[in-house]
């Protein structure tokens, strides 16, 4: 049997599986229910709730064809490895970032945060009581005065990938709820759910964080994290570090270090 993963539009996993005559297409971030059911024979092939399941015999008939249970166990074994992989693939990143030999930035004369820009992005581990995620923003072209931004999380069991169209670049936590024309949310392997005018509240505050640079005042500092040592940080921000300008942040219990920077759309999770 040939299984192989595939990418399908914005990085999302799918699987294809042959054998002989038959080939299976799952796309799409697929319940797991649906397919079990779907290969057993105990619902419609054609219920899908979010995600394209393509059963079909390779013949000029092109029917659909009812598989074996083996082929639904290799299926929940699939979905096993690649939950697995999810958690390795954080632990390897998060590794690699701490291993790198850190650069120095030195202070610039104008501490004002930079302008917005596409394919800018930064990577933030966020530690809480001994739980690690990474966190990745970037910026993306928009339309017209529209303003697109892709936030990531990963690790610790978590997997959140959120698509946001904002009306203009937000300078405070407090009106960027009022700035969403369009929310795209990924949870885990589940459906990807869009909405209009509106963000869910966890998504706005995950937002907020990563997008909303501190106020710049005090003493300036060095500060020393995975992504190098930051001469003149002030308000734990730094001039040369896009979006936020964060170099490290306290939010809650919770601290931000940043990881990695750039201009080129770099540092991608999944």
């Amino acid at each position: 049997m040939d299984v192989g993963e595939f990418d399908v539009s914005d990085a999302v996993i799918g699987w294809r599986w042959r054998r002989g005559p038959v080939e299976i297409v799952v796309s799409h971030g697929v319940h797991m229910t649906d397919v079990s059911e779907a290969v057993l024979g105990s619902r419609d092939a054609a219920q899908p709730r979010s995600s394209a399941i393509d059963f079909r015999r390779r013949t000029r008939e092109d029917r659909p064809v009812r598989t074996s249970t083996l082929l639904a166990l290799v299926w929940l074994s699939g979905c096993r490895t690649v939950a697995a992989g999810v958690v390795e693939r954080a632990d390897a990143l998060l590794a690699d970032y701490r291993n790198r030999p850190p650069p120095t930035w030195e202070a610039a004369a104008d501490s004002a945060p930079r302008p917005w820009a596409p394919r800018q992005f930064t990577v933030y581990s966020r530690a809480s009581e001994g739980r690690v995620v990474l966190e990745r923003v970037s910026i993306r072209r928009g339309r017209g005065d529209d303003v697109r931004v892709a936030i990531d999380r990963l690790g610790g069991g978590d997997q959140l990938r959120v698509h946001l169209t904002l009306a203009r670049q937000p300078t405070r936590r407090e009106e960027l709820a009022a700035l969403v024309i369009e929310a795209w949310v990924t949870r885990g392997e589940g459906p990807e759910i869009h909405t209009l005018g509106a963000a869910p509240a966890d998504v706005l505050s995950l937002a907020a964080d990563t997008l909303i640079s501190p106020p710049r005042d005090g003493a300036a500092e060095t500060l020393v994290v995975p992504a190098g040592r930051f001469e003149g940080c002030v308000g734990g921000a730094h001039p040369l570090v896009p979006i936020s300008g964060v170099v490290r942040q306290r939010v809650g219990g919770d601290v931000r270090e940043l990881l990695e920077f750039g201009d080129d759309n770099g540092g991608a999770l999944f």
